[in-house]
């Protein structure tokens, strides 16, 4: 949490504000779901995965 100089916001730039911390919130959760499903993943020899461009 965050503290800082208190502020007043108007109920459009709060709903703004809110949006962004909600979608912040989003994209950090699914990239933690992505991270630790790929520290999960088992090295495999046969499974070679190249990207070529």
């Amino acid at each position: 949490m965050e503290i800082g100089t208190p502020m007043s916001l108007t109920p459009a730039e709060y709903q703004d504000y809110s949006m962004q911390q909600s979608l912040r919130s989003y994209f950090r959760q699914k990239n933690e779901e992505e991270f630790q499903k790929a520290t999960n993943k088992q090295f495999n020899l046969t499974d070679m995965q190249f990207n070529i461009g």
